[in-house]
């Protein structure tokens, strides 16, 4: 039986569009232009989640509110609240009515069925993320919270700079919003602390302050700030900021240092975003064979370099739609639509090839293989270095998984390898189904 929701607001288009888009997710929605009928379809319908504004012809929202959460009837149905974000005494007022999920006007129908769908099937806290909320205005850090929390984080808050500190000195945080007008100690002084040890200087801090002059965000960005925001703020665009930033941060922290691409944990995500969106695609992994020998005889510096080829190469044969990420060391992941990887690797080969003897001397490059010692000491000659390649996609049997994606890709990659023993790059695809 699907699950049914509650809309009590009198703007009709409001309404109407919350209710079409709803009802596209498979929602049975029930709708109340007013406060009376709405409080008598809250106990005749039984909803499951209601979606309620705070000012209404007869009954107001808040009353609505109070009556809902004193019945034990239906005390534990939850209401999302609409206000719009700068009306503090409206969010002040749901908050002491019981109501402690908001959403701000003009609605984003979109956004309203993600939350509506976190809400009713219960994962509307505990987001893998972690942000710390630093504000001494209670209205505030619930706004703040609350919408963080709808939008997948896991929000915790100080309302001084003393609690603050003690928080970021026992928890690990990804993100922090921080007033600089704090009790105890302010906000000014927690950027300096942070940026000064090791542990904490590249945890990013968006700055919400109602010191609005040229100088006070200077002095802000100029101590550690990534972000400063004055007071009043559009919530929209304050969570438009801390999406941005969040991603932007994990990315960069798990790029690989030496060739600036994606490292393990931006690919995973890549893969797991494509599976979630049903998304046919080619997991290709690249592996450089007889590096381990240039690397003895050349060294580390000349074995980066060929990384950094390698690196080079892949890009210029994909496009902004593919996604190229370093594992680590000589190996590299290659994510594109299925009917592009086998042209893609084949261009790859090409122009790997027609690249690689610039990084031998003379000698090797005439030779066609280079002569250094194995782990027994012992002189023996390695072939020129080549790539190989393999393919899999996601359309066989089982392939729905990120590590059983990557465990094929890399027995696929092997058995490339093994076949043509080094001497010659080649890619192979799994057409298993």
């Amino acid at each position: 039986m699907p699950k049914k929701i509650l809309i009590i607001d009198d703007e009709i288009n409001l309404v109407e569009l919350a209710k079409v888009n709803l009802e596209a997710r498979g929602f049975n929605v029930v709708t109340a232009m007013d406060g009376e009928e709405g409080l008598n379809k809250v106990y005749t319908e039984i909803p499951d989640l209601i979606i309620l504004d705070g000012w209404l012809p007869g009954i107001d929202g808040w009353q609505i509110c109070r009556e809902i959460k004193n019945d034990p009837r239906t005390k534990n149905i939850p209401v999302i609240f609409l206000t719009a974000a700068t009306q503090k005494d409206d969010i002040k007022k749901a908050n002491e009515a019981g109501c402690g999920l908001f959403l701000a006007k003009p609605l984003d129908p979109l956004k309203l069925v993600e939350i509506s769908e976190k809400i009713i099937n219960g994962k509307i806290n505990g987001g893998i993320y972690r942000i710390l909320v630093v504000d001494d205005d209670s209205v505030m850090v619930e706004l703040l919270k609350v919408n963080l929390e709808n939008s997948g984080y896991k929000v915790i808050t100080a309302g001084d700079g003393e609690k603050a500190m003690e928080l970021i000195g026992k928890e690990k945080f990804d993100l922090i919003i921080l007033d600089i007008m704090l009790p105890k100690i302010d906000g000014h002084e927690i950027c300096q602390r942070l940026r000064k040890k090791e542990d904490t200087i590249l945890i990013p801090v968006i700055v919400v302050s109602a010191k609005t002059k040229p100088v006070d965000k200077i002095t802000g960005l100029r101590l550690g700030a990534d972000e400063y925001i004055t007071k009043p703020f559009d919530l929209e665009e304050l969570m438009a900021r801390v999406n941005s930033i969040v991603k932007r941060t994990k990315q960069i922290l798990s790029a690989n240092p030496l060739t600036e691409l994606p490292g393990n944990i931006s690919i995973m995500q890549e893969v797991n975003r494509r599976l979630k969106n049903r998304e046919k695609f080619a997991f290709v992994y690249l592996d450089i064979d007889n590096f381990k020998a240039y690397n003895d005889k050349y060294g580390f510096e000349k074995g980066d370099d060929i990384i950094k080829f390698t690196a080079g190469t892949i890009k210029k044969c994909t496009d902004i739609s593919d996604f190229i990420g370093h594992i680590g060391g000589d190996d590299f992941i290659l994510i594109c639509k299925t009917d592009k990887a086998e042209n893609i690797c084949q261009k790859i080969i090409k122009l790997f090839e027609q690249g690689i003897a610039q990084f031998y001397n003379d000698e090797d490059r005439k030779r066609g293989h280079i002569i250094t010692k194995d782990r027994r000491g012992q002189s023996q000659e390695f072939p020129v270095i080549t790539i190989s390649i393999g393919i899999v996609t996601n359309e066989s049997e089982g392939m729905n998984h990120y590590g059983k994606i990557v465990e094929v890709a890399t027995e696929v990659k092997k058995y490339a390898k093994l076949i043509n023993k080094g001497l010659k790059s080649s890619f192979i695809r799994d057409r298993r189904k």
